[in-house]
């Protein structure tokens, strides 16, 4: 599966479907093999990795790692707002109706196109589970590789992490296995301390010695207890704990049983005494409150007659009261017809003033008027006239002032043209640096570039280095030599060995020697155990051997020979290459040194175009800022201008003055008019307030209100009202006559009536109630208790028959509290003897468990001897497991591909398995000799870079579909962090071997501008299927990103 276009549209920095599109197909229809993807940091990229991710897999990786997931989702909750949308994955700036997604197009297959969900208010697009991750498609997120996932995954993320994430997903039933085994390890060593623990109480307590006469004396207990109508079966040697829990639980039991009867009994015979004591009182309070009761209704009857007698006496007095307001409302009808004859005549007079009040109002109001317009007449000659003032101070001020203003432009208008001059030779000069720089750095990446080997000697760019005066002549010579001494020497391994054919195990046992003392340079022969003196005396004692024959010694001596010439040979070709690649050195450390030069000159020379350009602009400033002083006039021309404006002015003025002089002498005679018709209409006024506030004019105008009629009504009413009032003083009279009748009755029958209050009879009442109440108090608590012992108790009982009862009950219940106690004492005494035999009955179960305990323990220890055999298998397992998921050998050679540190050249995965502690999986490094070390604590950030890089790689290279198919592509998020120059082309050679060898799709971005030419010049289009993407800025793909080669050449 590869990878032809990628559209984003609406998604994280992408907007639009436009500005997120990336093409990585060919020309020819057929998908890019390296795709190179440029831009500065926060322009996108990283964002486009993460669209690529969720739609292939429905979530990213970066963001559900273990040891970021709960930070981030924590975090984004603590975002949350009840009243809006938080967008994760959904692009901020787009509106609610446009698109999100990501269209992902194959070699094969449909497109794949994934819709972010939407939001509601107060949640999010996206919930950080790492198992929201789509079935069967898991394994795809390991071909991403992000920039903080090579900083973590060796650095950041701990052992046990690192174990725990790796056997969640690839740990499969082995990993399930082990941690269940050590469930079992853990719980079995439990269980076997807890059974040694009770084999040693078990055989404690089978020690025990017993006396076998108890279940006599026990026996006899039971008899005693079940003649006294107890229900307890007999024991015998089969006693048991069962058999003794259940004695102990019926022992218990009755006992609680019997002393609440005991506690009932007594508590019984003390009530029942209590109660005989009181008999006599009891029957005295009866009496009493049937008395009571009989006084009780008397004083009910009584006060019935006294309520009646105060409700008539009062009917008497409101009656009386009635009747004389109605007397009193007729005394004022007559008051009021006496004044009718004076209101008409003061209401007639001051109907007369209200409408002289009305002329003069509207006479002033029509001088007001004419007032008013020759104000604002007034106001505005006098607003014109300061104005007028104004500007002619204005115009005096600036004609003064121009006088300084005209030199100081002069000035600033000569110093422009030589401010301009300064900057443009310093933009010359700038424009040169400029060029230079990019000129040498240009230069610095052609000769970094360069690979010093014996392939590339007949190649032009060994050329940049003639300046360190090297001439590749000696190096080709050198070269030609060893390969010449290599040809002899193999032409003298096939002489020796036609030689050989017909010699005996002697010579090959010699000829073994031979060699492995060419490469330990030993002088102790290897065959004998023999010290020579040197390691050539050795070689020769060795050839020399006369076991073998002449022609063979002959042979072997020119192999050694040749051997010799062919290592001095190889070591002059190297000394030569490391002498090219010091003189690369130098060549690349002298133009980084002018580069700084440069660059130091170039920013030194910028503050100062910076400092003449803001100069210029202050310059312009003030030229425009004085220009505007004198209305961006001439001198001459601004003095003629002033004087025209003066003239005009003076003019205007004259006119002004006429007018407010006209206005003022005409306000102050209508201000005098206004002043006369106010003093009328203030007299008037007071006069009609005066008549309309009399006495009179109030006292009648209440009247009206009072009975909702006009003062034309008022005689009328008047007679009206007084027929009504008489008849109902009429009616009145009648009422009390009637009423007045009956108290005199009530009294006739009753004297004591009219001394008698209703305050008294409540008295009588609460104080017979309370009585009767206090009797209730002694009387039914004494009926309640005689009827829970006696339940056929009556009242008609006397004294007499109640205490015969009494007696009896008594009696009866001090006989059940003897036999109770009697049965408490043997329950007793049976417990008392259990507590005996309990010792038997222990050591006979523990002798039983002892022998069950015995043979269990043996069976556990076979146990567990079991688990920790197949614990071992299991872990061997997991070990082989880990070993083939990180492929190690296909990592070792990557790593040893880019090479990133001299000494640690081989990767290992060690899994550590504590006893007691969460497992490990530790990364660490070896070298030549064996020693290990763990890489964070010794590498530098390029080298654990490098390392992560090359697990990351060979972890790719091995993903599937669910359906077993391979997944071709490998995304890689800006690898060189750290890298230094010899590292980057190194990974560079290692990345395009990957992709043309293994036929991978590899999609990598980068923040570096020189990485990114370096990458089109090192993987050309033609030979490795290259495309370069630029982002233009954020959230946006440059429309056009092919580069020609002469663009190339450029960057060479």
């Amino acid at each position: 599966m590869k990878i032809k276009k990628v559209i984003v549209e609406g998604f994280r920095a992408y907007q639009t479907k436009e500005d997120g599109t990336f093409d990585f197909s060919m020309s020819t229809g057929e998908c890019a093999n390296f795709i190179s993807l440029y831009a500065p940091n926060g322009f996108g990229k990283t964002s486009f990795y993460d669209a690529v991710e969720w739609a292939l897999t429905n979530n990213i990786g970066r963001f559900v790692r273990d040891y970021t997931r709960i930070e981030n989702d924590n975090l984004s909750k603590s975002q949350n707002q009840p009243s809006k949308k938080q967008y994760i994955l959904r692009n901020r700036f787009i509106k609610d109706t446009d698109p999100s997604r990501v269209t992902v197009m194959c070699d094969k297959g449909e497109p794949r196109v994934k819709n972010v969900p939407k939001a509601k208010s107060g949640s999010r697009d996206y919930l950080f589970k790492r198992e929201e991750s789509e079935k069967g498609l898991e394994a795809l997120s390991d071909v991403f590789l992000s920039q903080e996932a090579i900083d973590a995954f060796i650095r950041e993320e701990k052992p046990e992490a690192r174990y725990a994430r790796f056997m969640s997903t690839f740990g499969d039933e082995d990993e399930t296995y082990r941690a269940n085994l050590t469930a079992l390890k853990r719980e079995l060593s439990i269980i076997l301390r807890a059974s040694e623990d009770e084999i040693v109480q078990l055989k404690r307590i089978a020690a025990v010695p017993i006396r076998e006469t108890i279940f006599k004396d026990i026996n006899e207990t039971i008899d005693a207890l079940n003649i006294s109508n107890e229900n307890v079966s007999q024991i015998d040697k089969t006693f048991d704990d069962d058999r003794e829990r259940e004695i102990t639980g019926l022992i218990t039991k009755r006992t609680h049983d019997l002393q609440a009867k005991v506690h009932d009994a007594r508590n019984a015979i003390e009530e029942l005494l209590i109660t005989a004591s009181k008999s006599e009182e009891i029957f005295t309070a009866k009496q009493k409150k049937e008395s009571n009761k009989a006084l009780l209704d008397q004083v009910g009857s009584r006060r019935i007659s006294v309520v009646k007698r105060e409700e008539l006496v009062a009917s008497v007095l409101s009656l009386k009261g009635i009747l004389q307001a109605e007397s009193s409302r007729e005394s004022k009808l007559i008051e009021v017809a006496s004044k009718l004859p004076d209101f008409r005549l003061i209401n007639e007079k001051i109907t007369i003033a209200r409408k002289n009040l009305l002329l003069i109002q509207q006479n002033l109001y029509k001088i007001q008027g004419e007032a008013q317009s020759f104000t604002q007449r007034r106001d505005e000659s006098q607003r014109l006239l300061a104005e007028l003032d104004v500007a002619t101070n204005s115009l005096l001020e600036l004609q003064k002032a121009s006088t300084s203003v005209f030199p100081q432009i002069a000035e600033l208008t000569n110093s422009v043209p030589i401010r301009e001059a300064e900057r443009s030779a310093k933009k010359l000069r700038q424009q040169a640096l400029a060029t230079k720089i990019s000129y040498e750095r240009g230069e610095l990446i052609r000769v970094e570039a360069i690979e010093i080997n014996e392939e590339r000697i007949d190649s032009t760019d060994l050329g940049a280095l003639l300046s360190e005066k090297f001439s590749t002549l000696p190096l080709k010579a050198a070269i030609l030599k060893r390969n010449a001494r290599a040809e002899k020497f193999t032409e003298a391994s096939k002489n020796l060995d036609q030689i050989r054919t017909h010699a005996s195990q002697v010579a090959n046992l010699i000829e073994l020697g031979a060699s492995l003392l060419s490469e330990s340079h030993s002088k102790e022969c290897p065959l004998c155990a023999h010290e020579h003196p040197s390691h050539q005396s050795l070689m020769d004692a060795l050839v020399n051997n006369k076991v073998l024959s002449d022609i063979e010694s002959a042979a072997l001596k020119a192999k050694e020979q040749c051997r010799t010439a062919l290592e001095e040979a190889s070591e002059n070709v190297t000394s030569q290459i490391l002498e090219w690649a010091a003189a690369k050195k130098r060549v690349s450390l002298n133009l980084r040194s002018s580069i700084e030069r440069d660059e130091s000159e170039l920013r030194a020379l910028t503050l100062e175009i910076d400092k003449t350009e803001q100069l210029l602009s202050e310059i312009n400033l003030q030229l425009a800022a004085l220009k505007s002083r004198v209305n961006n006039l001439p001198e001459k021309q601004l003095n003629s201008s002033i004087a025209d404006q003066l003239h005009e002015l003076t003019k205007r003025r004259t006119t002004e003055l006429k007018d407010l002089e006209d206005s003022s002498s005409k306000i102050s005679q209508l201000q005098r008019m206004i002043k006369e018709e106010q003093q009328k209409y203030e007299q008037i006024s007071a006069e009609v307030t005066l008549a309309e506030n009399s006495e009179l004019m109030n006292e009648i105008s209440e009247y009206c209100i009072n009975n909702a009629i006009q003062p034309e009504q008022i005689q009328l009413s008047i007679e009206q009202g007084r027929a009504e009032i008489q008849k109902r003083i009429a009616a009145t009279l009648t009422r009390i006559d009637l009423v007045q009748g009956e108290v005199i009755a009530l009294d006739l029958n009753d004297p004591t009536l009219a001394s008698t209050t209703i305050e008294e009879l409540n008295k009588n009442e609460l104080d017979l109630r309370s009585d009767i109440l206090n009797s209730d108090m002694v009387i039914v608590p004494f009926v309640a208790t005689i009827k829970r012992y006696f339940p056929s108790y009556e009242d008609s009982w006397n004294a007499k028959i109640l205490h015969e009862h009494l007696s009896t009950a008594v009696l009866q219940r001090k006989k059940e509290e003897e036999q109770t106690i009697h049965t408490l004492r043997q329950y007793s005494l049976l417990g008392e003897q259990l507590t005996g035999i309990k010792p038997y009955i222990e050591s006979l179960a523990a002798r039983g468990k002892l022998e069950k305990a015995l043979l269990e323990i043996q069976r556990k220890k076979a146990l567990n001897a079991s688990l920790e055999t197949e614990y071992s298998l299991t872990i061997n397992r997991l070990r082989n497991r880990i070993n083939g998921f990180f492929y190690t050998d296909l990592i070792n050679a990557i790593y040893r591909k880019i090479d990133p540190h001299p000494d640690f050249k081989e990767v290992q995965f060690d899994c550590d398995f504590p006893e007691e502690a969460i497992p490990k999986l530790n990364i660490l490094v070896s070298d030549s000799q064996g020693d290990v070390i763990a890489p964070n604590l010794y590498f530098s950030a390029a080298q654990l870079n490098i390392l992560s890089l090359s697990i990351f790689l060979a972890r790719a290279l091995h993903v599937k579909t669910a359906d077993g198919t391979d997944v071709r592509c490998i995304f890689i998020d800006d690898p060189i962090h750290s890298m230094d120059s010899i590292n980057v082309l190194s990974t560079i050679d290692m990345l395009r071997t990957i992709s043309k060898k293994f036929d991978r799709q590899i999609i990598l971005s980068t923040h570096d501008r020189n990485f990114f030419d370096l990458l089109q010049k090192k993987v050309p289009q033609k030979e490795y299927l290259s495309k370069f993407i630029e982002l233009e800025t954020f959230g946006k793909v440059m429309s056009t990103n092919v580069r020609s080669e002469d663009d190339l050449d450029l960057v060479d």
